[in-house]
């Protein structure tokens, strides 16, 4: 379970090159350019909606970090608070104070629910935030492969047709030229047998 977001991440990114392998036209750079910006902003922004949570709902214990959640609402969290608050000369207790007071022992203050639901929510956004940059990873290494590659290829990809209708009216010239070429054997026969039948 721990390696679930790697796993599943692996499995993105082969994905992601089963479409870079199927769309790899010229025709397609634009699309992987756009994919390639679009990736990246909602990537962004993902991230930094995860550095926020990280931020807001973790404190730090010994160089260890623990995840906290909402204020437990029973008489036992509560009465936990409010000592907490009297060492901490009748001040409200932050986050920090409150974590050295239960010496990391989150669940005596902080519902489990609550952790557990930010620990989910915490996977979920570092998930879509790797997968959003791996796709822009992907889209720009793409669209650079074109950007690369030799204007004349390009050309010679996109006039095919053009050649082909060269060659054809090459072809149909060279027949006219033969039927042309046929009837002129014809007339000279005609007349060459006229002049026998004259002479006899």
């Amino acid at each position: 379970l721990v390696r679930f977001p790697q796993f599943f991440i692996s499995i993105c990114f082969g994905l992601l090159l089963i479409a870079a392998h199927k769309w790899n036209l010229r025709q397609h750079m634009r699309a992987w350019v756009i994919a390639c910006v679009l990736c990246l902003l909602i990537g962004t922004g993902v991230f930094l909606k995860y550095t926020d949570m990280r931020e807001s709902n973790t404190a730090v214990l010994d160089e260890k970090r623990y995840v906290i959640g909402e204020l437990r609402t029973d008489q036992e969290g509560v009465e936990l608070q409010q000592a907490c608050a009297i060492t901490n000369g009748g001040r409200p207790c932050d986050n920090q104070t409150l974590l050295d007071f239960c010496h990391g022992r989150v669940s005596e203050i902080w519902t489990q629910a609550s952790i557990n639901s930010v620990q989910r929510t915490a996977v979920l956004l570092y998930i879509t935030s790797a997968l959003f940059f791996m796709g822009a990873m992907v889209s720009m290494l793409h669209a650079l492969r074109w950007t690369e590659s030799d204007p004349d290829d390009a050309e010679s990809d996109e006039e095919p047709d053009d050649e082909d209708d060269g060659a054809k009216e090459k072809k149909d010239d060279a027949a006219d030229d033969d039927d042309d070429g046929d009837e002129d054997d014809k007339k000279s026969d005609l007349l060459t047998g006229l002049r026998r039948r004259l002479l006899k």
